[in-house]
């Protein structure tokens, strides 16, 4: 492994940054608050009260999470003793800064790596016992629900109604912060807890978590959802594809990812936009043809009616984990797999091809996005089986840089192999190798030429190239190479 090329970290990620919670008026008379006191920045506190050198403070200030209030912005005869502000939700994972020209995450948080929960309180009165404890919604409560529902919390206030009631059938507690010990909070700043991302009985959880603060009598303190869902699967990818064509133009893509968890299937999708998937009922999810079933749902919803009619999934395959390679030079041990998705089929079952139309959601432009489905057979606690989806970043298909050209002209019969040294590119290391080869820039300026096996990389700058040789019979091949 080259460590100049490929860097691997492991840090927290900080998924989800949610729900400061808007200053409440007295009388709402307009977008003012008459009755809000204002505090002066140079009054706020540090952001957070653990000691300076503590690992907590240490995450607060890498976060750069800024000061908080030392009161409520509320009058003190309407303040409560203590206030839930707002949480941060991050979730421990693996980045991979630049493996072959990808930047790629996936959560594998667990008891030694966990979860962080940053919690900001403020405290307006004395010293206040607080019990820490989370909740989230049962199977009973997702029935009929969609998946915008686990990717956007709300509870449109009901939240403390709902906890009254003991025997409520739509919230399960799932775990106690603190041993469910009380927390001697004598002051505002940011409560930092562990979490390993399962229920205390060690379920899995994908939906919204809400955080309750009781006293020791268990009378509600403060509720704060989660802003979103917690998913045990999450995933990145950027760019995460690589576009190619063959002599018809028939479209070819090799996709990288990495997860180290348990999965049964992959669903790749090919698609115009990302808004209508959290239509996606989530009785969906648990059906064994998920991948083809979420396409259709996607694309009935987006030729169900509006000014523009269009399929938004242009194209899907649903692969199996071993059908996924290994990684070469995996820095991770082996979560890194690459895909190969040969031929390309429309959703029509016509070849998917270059030049691809223009793209209707993005104003006639070539760009195309790349989503991702992990999916698996675990039932989490909330009724849905566990996974993710992930919406990649748009790619400009008809942009040559995206695109190596396959060509069956070869020298000898074979493939023509270029092997990547320090100095520069050999042309058939194996072989002896004296035909002439042209080195372009991928808009297409020409900017080396010449005969035999060595291409020199001397003074070029860093990027991606399009290497062209040909031999005596008239045989030509272009690959793409890489000036690192």
């Amino acid at each position: 492994m080259r460590t100049n090329e490929i860097s691997k970290s492991k840090k927290i990620a900080i998924l989800m940054a949610v729900a400061i919670m808007s200053v409440i008026c007295c009388v709402v008379v307009s977008a003012q608050c008459p009755c809000a006191v204002p505090i002066p920045n140079e009054a706020r506190l540090p952001a957070g009260f653990y000691p300076a050198d503590s690992p907590e403070a240490k995450i607060i200030e890498r976060l750069g999470i800024p000061p908080i209030p030392p009161k409520s912005f509320l009058r003190a005869s309407a303040a409560p003793a203590f206030e839930l502000q707002s949480v941060l939700v991050g979730l421990y994972g693996e980045t991979i800064e630049d493996y072959n020209n990808n930047r790629l995450f996936y959560s594998s948080q667990n008891d030694e790596n966990p979860m962080k929960l940053l919690i900001s309180i403020i405290v307006n009165g004395s010293p206040t016992k607080v019990k820490y404890s989370l909740y989230t919604f049962t199977p009973e409560a997702r029935k009929g629900s969609y998946l915008q529902y686990i990717t956007g919390c709300s509870t449109n206030g009901n939240f403390s109604n709902w906890m009254k009631d003991q025997n409520n059938p739509l919230l399960i507690k799932i775990h106690d912060f603190n041993d469910g010990n009380p927390v001697d909070e004598g002051a505002s700043g940011y409560r930092i807890f562990n979490w390993n991302g399962l229920t205390d009985k060690g379920e899995h959880i994908r939906d919204c978590l809400y955080i309750v603060a009781t006293d020791e009598a268990g009378n509600i303190l403060g509720t704060i959802d989660s802003g979103g869902g917690v998913e045990l699967y999450r995933i990145s990818t950027t760019p995460g594809v690589e576009f190619t064509k063959d002599d018809n133009n028939v479209l070819h893509a090799k996709i990288t990812l990495a997860y180290d968890r348990p999965v049964t299937k992959i669903g790749m999708f090919i698609a115009t936009e990302n808004c209508l998937w959290d239509a996606t009922p989530l009785s969906m999810i648990n059906q064994d043809n998920v991948v083809a079933a979420m396409a259709a749902q996607v694309n009935r919803d987006s030729n169900g009616g509006g000014p523009n009619p269009h399929n938004v999934v242009i194209a899907y395959k649903e692969f199996k984990p071993e059908e996924g390679a290994p990684g070469p030079d995996d820095p991770t041990g082996g979560a890194i797999k690459t895909f190969k998705w040969d031929n390309i089929m429309t959703v029509d079952n016509k070849p998917f091809t270059y030049p691809v139309p223009p793209n209707p959601d993005q104003e006639g432009a070539s760009k195309y996005m790349v989503a991702i489905l992990l999916g698996t057979d675990i039932i989490t606690v909330n009724g849905i089986k566990d996974g993710s989806l992930y919406y990649g970043s748009y790619h400009d298909m008809n942009n040559l840089d995206n695109y190596t050209d396959i060509q069956s002209l070869a020298i000898s019969g074979k493939k023509i192999i270029i092997e990547t040294t320090p100095n520069g590119f050999i042309i058939n290391p194996k072989g002896n190798y004296d035909g002439e080869w042209v080195l372009m820039s991928v808009a297409g300026e020409k900017v080396s030429s010449g005969k035999g096996s060595f291409v020199s990389k001397s003074g070029l700058p860093k990027g991606v190239y399009l290497l062209t040789v040909a031999n005596k019979q008239g045989g030509k091949e272009t690959q793409k190479v890489i000036v690192r």
